[in-house]
């Protein structure tokens, strides 16, 4: 695997460079709650997309409104008021 697999080694060392892809979800307690096959399937695609330059931004009611198996793709959590 060139680069060492990830995208800030990619950045880093080849001469072509490829966007930081940022992907928002806004209420993210409306998938849990509408879309079955999303809400099983979206651990997953968090899970190693920071690897391939694709950040999530996901908004939601509370903490507990994500599963522990999404909870800990999550690297940063902001609490707002």
């Amino acid at each position: 695997m060139q680069y060492g697999g990830d995208y800030e080694n990619y950045i880093k060392n080849s001469p072509s460079k490829e966007p930081l892809i940022v992907v928002f979800v806004n209420a993210y307690d409306n998938i849990k709650a509408g879309i079955e096959s999303a809400y099983e399937d979206f651990p997953s695609m968090t899970r190693d997309s920071s690897r391939y330059g694709i950040i999530y931004v996901i908004t939601a009611n509370g903490g507990s409104s994500f599963a522990s198996s999404l909870s800990q793709n999550i690297s940063y959590t902001i609490a707002l008021k």
